[in-house]
């Protein structure tokens, strides 16, 4: 019995180890226009922290979505959408970023919705980052 309890702990209780976050900002694409070249970088860091911390396909589309959606907030709307538009056909590209969905954790698969220690343990990491009050409160806010 308690060979049977300890396997399945095991399978229950397995933690994943979460890397540092890091990121190249707008991926493949400008992080603003001629006149504000870091218009809207907060917006593609927010995103990286989502893409690093992964969990499910909808949050990833959501993740898409909020990029768009903070793009537009910095007064952007065209840029937006063609940054979205990016992103989407991105998902589809053989090509794949240095940084696709989930690739903070070592180990855990792709898609699966992340528990609640997995989230606290983002939201920890996400506080020591030295990124500005904006771009944390706000992917906390969502998260």
């Amino acid at each position: 019995m308690t060979y049977l309890l300890t396997l399945l702990l095991s399978f229950t209780a397995h933690a994943y180890e979460l890397r540092s976050f890091t990121t190249d900002y707008c991926t493949m694409y400008k992080e603003g226009t001629k006149e504000n070249p870091t218009a809207w970088r907060d917006c593609c860091i927010e995103h990286d922290i989502y893409y690093w911390a992964g969990g499910t396909i909808q949050a990833r589309d959501v993740a898409d979505l909020r990029l768009k959606e903070c793009v537009q907030e910095k007064g952007y709307p065209s840029y937006a959408n063609t940054i979205y538009n990016g992103v989407k056909l991105g998902h589809l590209s053989p090509i794949k970023s240095e940084y696709p969905w989930n690739n903070g954790w070592i180990g855990k698969k792709k898609n699966l919705p992340l528990t609640e220690s997995e989230k606290q343990v983002v939201r920890d990491a996400v506080v020591t980052t030295d990124f500005s009050d904006e771009v944390i409160q706000n992917f906390l806010d969502r998260f």
